[in-house]
């Protein structure tokens, strides 16, 4: 569920199916009497295929962002390894080819969270624009936003029990290359 600095854009169809399924059950008298709420348990089999038809799609880009996201993560580990087995001049000359490669990698890294922020934002907005009924855009929207930020608070909690909270991350040293002459 947790992916490059959020949710994955998959989530959003696990949330709709897992609401859809909820309301079903809860609504199933009114079904057996024909009666209809719009709501997340009467998707339509048009917006069904969209649904599949999106969601496989989410699927692949993600994918595609977390082989990017590989790739740079072994890049990063190896890259400035190699630089200084090289020994290419002298250390200052090391440390700045290092440095220049480490900025260039976090601004590759940084790309790709751009990039996924992109994608949950139009996988969501395809969803809520494009597919979901109004009324069941305005009932996905905040049970989307509250998995957010279930997931946050998860997240926040997590980094307590193990020592890691922003008062702590401040004040604890980070890890810097520094070659001496």
């Amino acid at each position: 569920m947790l992916w490059i600095s959020g949710c994955r854009p998959s989530s959003y169809f696990r949330l709709l199916y897992a609401i859809s399924g909820k309301e079903f059950e809860s609504h199933l008298n009114n079904y057996l009497q024909g009666k209809r709420t719009g709501h997340f348990s009467e998707l339509s089999s048009l917006q069904l295929n969209s649904v599949d038809e999106l969601q496989r799609k989410t699927i692949r880009l993600e994918n595609q962002l977390s082989n990017k996201l590989a790739s740079l993560q072994e890049e990063i580990a190896d890259h400035p390894f190699a630089i200084i087995a090289n020994e290419v001049g002298d250390l200052d000359e090391m440390y700045g080819e290092a440095e220049k490669t480490l900025d260039r990698h976090a601004k590759s890294l940084m790309n790709v969270v751009e990039e996924a922020d992109k994608l949950r934002m139009e996988i969501l907005k395809e969803l809520v624009m494009n597919i979901l009924s109004p009324l069941q855009a305005v009932n996905f929207l905040p049970a989307s936003k509250k998995l957010h930020l279930c997931i946050n608070a998860w997240g926040k909690t997590r980094d307590q029990q193990h020592g890691r909270n922003r008062e702590t991350a401040d004040r604890e040293p980070h890890v810097q290359l520094h070659l001496e002459k």
